[in-house]
């Protein structure tokens, strides 16, 4: 009897290493970050934040969302010097894309290096209020 729950356990264990290796490749989701989202596979975040701006509408007695700001740094995980484009989406509470946004394109990106200015790129359109999350999409250009 402890040979077969020893046996059954081992299998157990060796199928969930086996799985725990499956992910999609070039996608990576850190909630970390939250609010932000990464599809890259070249690059990791480092830092990032969503930084909504207000300003106070008298009319209405209340703050009104004026600016979204994404600050990110990237760190190379491609194992060799890259550069990449920079796009960022934003997005409603409903997955609903409001904005696409093109950002800088990084240059010389070296191996294995994390970035010390940090990135902005922002969002002041007409839809700026419903801004829920972002995804940052970086690929090597």
């Amino acid at each position: 009897m402890k040979k077969d729950l020893l046996i059954l356990g081992f299998v157990i264990s060796t199928v969930l290493v086996a799985f725990s290796g499956c992910q999609e490749q070039g996608v990576t989701t850190d909630e970390n970050f939250e609010g932000i989202y990464l599809e890259s596979n070249v690059v990791e975040l480092a830092y990032a934040t969503l930084e909504f701006h207000t300003i106070y509408d008298f009319e209405y007695e209340k703050d009104i969302i004026e600016k979204v700001d994404v600050k990110y740094l990237f760190h190379n995980i491609a194992g060799r010097d890259i550069n990449i484009n920079v796009t960022v989406n934003f997005y409603d509470k409903d997955n609903n894309l409001l904005e696409l946004l093109v950002g800088q394109k990084t240059s010389n990106l070296f191996k294995d290096y994390t970035e010390s200015m940090v990135n902005i790129i922002s969002y002041s359109g007409e839809r700026v209020t419903e801004v829920d999350h972002v995804k940052i999409i970086a690929i090597e250009a």
